[in-house]
């Protein structure tokens, strides 16, 4: 079960008002805690594939991104399986990596790209303590787009010991 923070989130939003590449975002909370709740990586990849190419395809983001990355953060902040961490980090760094898509730009939402990187940066703690505990690729290539203090990046990857690649 997750956890009361990622309830509370998805909770905030009105699913059927927002939208993803297959129609309204109706389905997206089930995935999302699907994913956050998931132990093994083939049932998180069950789940990321309900979650990606629907609220973002090939960087184009969908009105749904940013209701999904404060429910990701908040089961970021909670004990959840290894693998689910490395969902909710990629997941966070396709959203993150996206600019609004035709769809979203007809919706009068043509900056969502700037808006979830500044939602996602929210988070930026969350995905530091995700650098030193572990999956430590996914939290940097994450960082790579978020972070803004690129000296802070280099000195928080040394002090994690973290290569990159």
């Amino acid at each position: 079960m997750v956890s009361r923070l990622v309830e509370a989130e998805l909770s905030r939003y009105d699913w059927a008002q927002l939208y993803t590449c297959g129609g309204t975002a109706e389905q997206v909370p089930a995935a999302v805690r699907g994913m956050l709740e998931s132990v093994s990586g083939d049932e998180v990849d069950r789940y990321y594939w309900r979650l990606e190419n629907r609220v973002v395809v090939q960087q184009a983001l969908y009105s749904s991104a940013p209701a999904v990355i404060g429910a990701l953060l908040a089961g970021l902040a909670d004990d959840i399986a290894f693998p689910a961490r490395v969902g909710a980090l990629e997941l966070l760094y396709q959203i993150a990596s996206g600019e609004s898509g035709p769809e979203a730009v007809v919706e009068g939402k043509p900056n969502l790209g700037h808006e979830c990187r500044t939602l996602v940066r929210k988070g930026l703690w969350i995905i530091y303590r995700q650098l030193f505990i572990g999956p430590g690729d996914a939290a940097s290539d994450l960082l790579e787009v978020i972070e803004t203090d690129v000296d802070r990046l280099e000195k928080m990857r040394e002090i994690a010991k973290f290569k990159k690649r």
